[in-house]
């Protein structure tokens, strides 16, 4: 019987098995990033607000200076940089340091399409992408509608939308109609409806908030 050479006197040394793992990754242009300069641009993205990003995208974004070029990056990883970028955010337990969104008082839908009795009892409020020719860019619009009567009773259009222009959209409806003593506001499970400020403003204005499926 001929046995390799290699099965009879390798001695295992009880370390981690293949290929040492790459101190540097290479880039499109050829560079070579080490991974103490990938781990902190991926740092730095994931502590942007809304940005809660799989390996795969954190690869694209963290190489791309068009799209992030506040995190000034010049060099843009090659495709097989996907699996580094993995385990670099495995290794630095990156993919677990999202904050986990309070569950605690949230109230979720019970009907999937309620039945007003009244206009402004139940309003539902969204965030929808509008693609702006002028700036060639998207921007957000925050908006409120009346299920009733399928009007909109106030909206935001800004690059930018976050729990404080739901807060002051809010409080602008509230001054501007004269709303019911029972009001329900739905909205889907965005981070901006979730933020804690926005569910204090609600109990303040002793608004119910129904999250989940929209109803429009």
């Amino acid at each position: 019987m001929q046995i390799p050479t290699s099965s009879w006197y390798y001695q295992s040394t009880g370390g981690r098995q293949g290929l040492r793992p790459s101190t540097h990754t290479r880039t499109l242009d050829d560079w070579l990033l080490p991974n103490q300069e990938i781990v902190r641009r991926i740092e730095e993205l994931l502590q942007q607000d809304f940005v809660d990003y799989g390996y795969i995208k954190v690869t694209h974004r963290i190489g791309a200076p068009m799209a992030a070029p506040e995190l000034e990056c010049d060099h843009q990883l090659q495709e097989s940089g996907r699996r580094a970028v993995y385990r670099l955010m495995k290794e630095n337990k990156l993919p677990y340091s999202q904050h986990c969104r309070g569950k605690k008082g949230k109230t979720f839908i019970k009907f999937r399409v309620p039945k007003p009795q009244l206009p402004l009892e139940h309003m539902e409020v969204d965030i929808k992408y509008i693609w702006i020719h002028g700036s060639r860019r998207m921007a957000y619009l925050l908006s409120v509608i009346d299920i009733k009567t399928r009007a909109i009773l106030g909206w935001i259009l800004q690059h930018s939308i976050r729990k404080n222009d739901v807060v002051s959209l809010m409080r602008a409806i509230a001054a501007w109609y004269c709303l019911p003593l029972k009001v329900t506001v739905r909205s889907d499970n965005g981070a901006q409806f979730e933020a804690r400020m926005v569910r204090e403003c609600f109990s303040e204005m002793h608004i119910h908030q129904d999250g989940g499926a929209r109803a429009i």
